[in-house]
């Protein structure tokens, strides 16, 4: 047998002293009891342990065998090794292959039996004095002559005996809780993190060559310890045991964890419902082991809090208040850590955090004044009492067999149960209390259990045979009416109303960009605008944030390659102050020496994640590559820029890219949210239009078309040790604006825009090598860069490098676009139109890139029917003239080690060019 955590806490109790602590609290303390178990100890050549007491009340003799192996030792899946194990041994030997019970029974044993615990596995029975050679003889029998009758078949029956031994503890109500605790209060690796039991999955994996290898591992002479306690003389014992014991193999060395007690610094509570009559809760901490001092005080505390009537928390919890119907407290003690756990049952309809501050005011309490005399003095009584009458038995679950075999097991001492003893008598108040406050003030796992809700599931009202529903007409899009004013300054400002709730959005857009680093430093811009959301040259940047806090504003800015932006987002009833704080944000920026060096230390620290993520490597490499170093895209498309760029980034040059760029002749500004034009108008002019632009001309963005290579090219950055090969195929296309910007994006759906897409279904669905892959089109005003992009297991490289190619190919060729792929893209952007536009912010984007692609203030409205429009001609069309597999520049990023020689061969065969290595470090 094995008990659960939650059996064994109460069996294990009831055999030390809880059984008779209920009703020994309510006497008064009597005197310490002096007790002492007489024994004889010797140990065998071959390392076995014997104890010998004499006790010749009854003409009977307990013999049990320990040994010191138990769940803690199985390893990473073979949990419930131990408690199988121990049903094998039950199942006959070598030379008694039948019932090992049967000569027991008809000899008139009592208390037979045998447990799995974490430590030790125990076999022990109470037999007749004339039956004393038959039990060692079995002993010895299985100990030594074991596995030559261990079968399939026998492995079988036991395991499918332990599974519903599992099933029958699983199925009671609080039947799985000791697994949660387990795993809550030990961390991972922990031997005590799982159950005895085992797990269904583990036990199935079970195997005959495993039974082997326990039994020649822990099932030596040298693992045990022997214990004969009754009617038997040490004369008498030694020669029997050297008789049937002495010729049995010691076993291997062992090594042997003697403690771990988790240092949990944080409590964690955890809530599970099942099919229980009641809400309980579990609260537990993990303490010092068994042979530990500290196991004495908590012993008492365990005691005074919750054993018997007078216990504070049964008092509190059901006396007082009648908030429980059940209270208890236990230290379970085990040999690597303890557990110390507060069991609380609740009556009907109480909550369990009324129920936890009653017991968390009890610890507090008792932390900060100890236990009263009296109260110490009862516990003390009620432990040596119990460990009176616990002799009266010699065998069993709990005499005096158990109690000299299991010190001399854990501690190498027989007699452990006086130095226990004394630890307790001698324990005082403060002890107790200062035990348990450096114990249980913190690291404590709580699980709440809770009766599990009565759901059930409505008779079907649908005939799904009849397949998906018809989707009904779909409405159109709903976007606002677009205003339009400008101040005085020339600003342009663009307005559209949006009042479902009182915010107002406000952005000021610059045409500037990632591309206006062009021909400076790369990174300025980004690092500029990140500047803004520092101090002003009136407020520190937590003064700022402070007010902006207040006022329920957020100010941020943005950038992508075409436009800088800085938005704001006010409530309405604090409009203007926002607005005012914006333009201070926007007009009069510190460009701190120190928050430019704070700055700098987080940007370089981004650009090194971006250097060491494969996506951050492509994305920073790939722009150059396609662009060339003298266009104003041909920089990191993150836009954070460079290290060396970074570093020698001075005020100065802040300075000067904001009067270069961040200027009212250069800006717009766009408004969405609850107001009206007439009102934001003056607010708009009060805060931006008196601000006036330098007499300096506006510098412009190189945006040069530029031909594509004339053949393929691959670059490889080398990641070593990189569990999987991110792969961008890509080449420049046209820019967002073009009129039929329509087809290309129609085009690139069918390709790879989506799961369901060519590319995804390919790399993904039937070969299995990637999570997802995609092509992409970011937008740009300039030429954009089309890419496929697909992160893909390491040994598929180059096949996966191949089918993107081949898919390209065949899109352009003899597999083009379908009239269902067009279907299915159209489908998918029209009907997804009513439901883009639903936020203010939707509006604000759509704004923002109406503006930044030149396009009328109604494109939006005309979305719907410019997709209807669509042919399959146009759009196969659109891929002869836009995808150019046979001009593409590859960046691969992978383990170079691995992926090199295939991509190379790959090149070879393809016509892809000469495989060229890549600098990740540093563009």
């Amino acid at each position: 047998m094995t008990p659960t955590l939650t059996t064994a806490l109460v069996s294990v109790c009831r055999f030390a002293f809880c059984a008779t602590l209920a009703m020994l609290m309510a006497n008064s303390a009597v005197a310490e009891t002096t007790v002492e178990i007489p024994f004889e100890k010797f140990v065998l050549d071959n390392g076995l342990r014997v104890i010998v007491h004499e006790d010749h009340k009854a003409p009977v003799v307990a013999v049990a065998v320990w040994y010191h192996v138990g769940s803690k030792n199985e390893p990473e899946g073979k949990t419930g090794f131990a408690h199988l194990f121990e049903h094998l041994m039950f199942e006959g030997t070598e030379n008694y292959d039948s019932e090992y019970t049967e000569p027991f029974e008809e000899a008139g044993t009592i208390q037979q039996n045998g447990t799995t615990w974490f430590d030790r596995t125990n076999y022990f029975q109470t037999v007749p004095t004339p039956a004393l050679d038959m039990a060692l003889w079995m002993e010895s029998e299985r100990m030594g002559h074991l596995l030559g009758a261990v079968t399939q078949e026998k492995l079988d029956q036991e395991r499918a005996v332990v599974k519903n031994e599992k099933r029958q503890g699983d199925n009671q109500p609080y039947g799985t809780v000791g697994y949660r605790i387990l795993e809550g209060l030990f961390p991972p690796g922990h031997p005590y993190r799982h159950d005895s039991i085992g797990s269904m999955a583990d036990l199935d994996a079970a195997s005959l060559e495993d039974v082997h290898a326990w039994f020649r591992q822990y099932y030596g002479a040298a693992n045990a310890v022997l214990v004969l306690a009754g009617d038997i003389t040490p004369e008498k014992a030694r020669p029997l045991v050297e008789k049937y014991f002495g010729d049995i193999d010691p076993g291997p060395p062992l090594t042997r964890m003697k403690a771990w007690v988790p240092q949990r610094s944080t409590d964690t509570v955890e809530v599970m419902e099942d099919d229980v009559p009641h809400a309980r809760v579990y609260i537990n901490w993990a303490v010092p082991g068994r042979t530990q001092p500290q196991r004495a005080p908590l012993e008492l505390a365990a005691a005074i809090l919750g054993s018997g009537k007078n216990a504070r928390l049964y008092q509190a919890l059901m006396l007082d208040t009648q908030l429980a119907v059940d209270v208890s407290v236990d230290l379970q003690p085990h040999e690597l850590a303890s557990t110390f756990s507060i069991e609380v049952t609740l009556a009907p309809g109480v909550a369990i955090d009324t129920v936890v501050d009653i017991v968390d005011a009890e610890l507090k309490a008792f932390f900060e004044s100890g236990p009263r005399e009296d109260e110490l003095e009862r516990a003390k009584t009620a432990y040596n009492a119990a460990l009176v009458r616990s002799l009266e038995h010699v065998g069993g679950f709990g005499g005096k067999a158990t109690i000299l075999v299991s010190g001399e097991l854990y501690d190498g001492r027989p007699d452990f149960y006086q130095t226990l003893t004394a630890w307790i008598n001698d324990a005082s108040s403060e002890e107790v209390r200062d035990t348990a406050r450096q114990w249980l003030s913190s690291g404590r796992y709580r699980l709440d259990v809770l009766p599990r809700s009565p759901l059930v599931a409505t008779p079907s009202q649908v005939d799904r045979s009849q397949g998906l529903p018809a989707v009904g007409e779909l409405p159109g899009v709903t976007f606002p009416q677009v205003e339009r004013a400008e101040l005085k300054n020339g600003i342009e400002v663009i307005f559209a109303r949006r009042d479902a709730v009182p915010l107002v959005n406000v952005t000021l857009a610059f045409d500037a960009g990632y591309a206006a680093d062009a021909g400076g430093m790369p990174g300025t811009s980004a690092f500029t605008l990140a500047m803004l959301e520092e101090s002003t040259a009136n407020r520190t940047a937590l003064e700022v944030e402070a007010l902006a806090e207040s006022l329920g504003a957020e100010i941020g800015t943005t950038a992508n390659l075409d436009l800088s932006l800085v938005s704001l987002s006010a409530l309405k009833q604090n409009l203007v102050e926002s607005v005012e704080l914006l333009a201070e944000v926007v007009r009069s920026p510190a460009f701190s020496q120190d928050e430019l060096e704070r700055l700098r230390q987080r940007w370089l620290a981004q650009i090194r994640s971006e250097q060491s993520q494969p996506f951050g490597i492509a994305l920073r490499t790939l722009p150059p590559l396609l662009y060339g170093d003298e266009h104003a895209y041909g920089i990191p498309l993150t836009g954070s820029g460079t290290s060396e760029a970074i570093e020698n980034l001075e005020r100065d040059d802040l300075q000067a890219f904001y009067e270069q760029w961040i200027r009212p002749d250069n800006a717009s500004l766009f408004v969405v949210g609850d107001t009206t034009l007439d009102e934001i108008q003056p607010i708009l002019e009060s805060a931006f239009g008196n601000w006036k632009a330098p007499r300096s001309d506006l510098p412009g963005k190189v945006l040069d078309t530029v031909a594509l290579p004339q053949e393929s090219r691959v670059f490889l950055a080398d990641r070593p040790g990189a569990e999987q090969t991110l792969i961008l195929m890509a080449h420049l296309a046209p820019p967002t604006g073009v009129a039929d910007n329509m087809e290309v994006v129609v085009m690139n759906d069918a390709l790879g825009g989506s799961y369901n897409a060519r590319v995804n279904q390919t790399l993904r669905v039937e070969k299995n090598w990637s999570y997802g892959a995609y092509t992409w089109l970011p937008d740009a005003q300039g030429q954009r860069m089309w890419m496929m992009y697909a992160p893909v297991q390491t040994d598929s490289t180059a096949d996966a490098m191949a089918e993107m190619l081949g898919l390209v190919q065949a899109y352009v060729g003899n597999e083009p676009a379908t009239e269902a792929e067009l279907q299915r893209s159209v489908r998918s952007n029209t009907n997804s139109l009513p439901g883009q536009y639903e936020t203010s912010a939707a509006v604000m984007g759509a704004l923002l890139e109406n503006y930044q692609f030149n396009r009328p203030d109604d494109y939006v409205s005309t979305l719907k029917d410019r997709y209807l429009q669509l042919n399959l001609e146009g759009v196969q069309q659109s891929a002869i003239e836009n995808l150019h597999p046979g001009r593409a520049t590859w960046v691969v990023v992978g383990d170079r080690e691995r992926i090199g020689a295939e991509v190379e061969a790959l090149a070879r065969e393809q016509g892809l060019g000469e495989v060229r290595l890549l600098d990740n470090a540093e563009e």
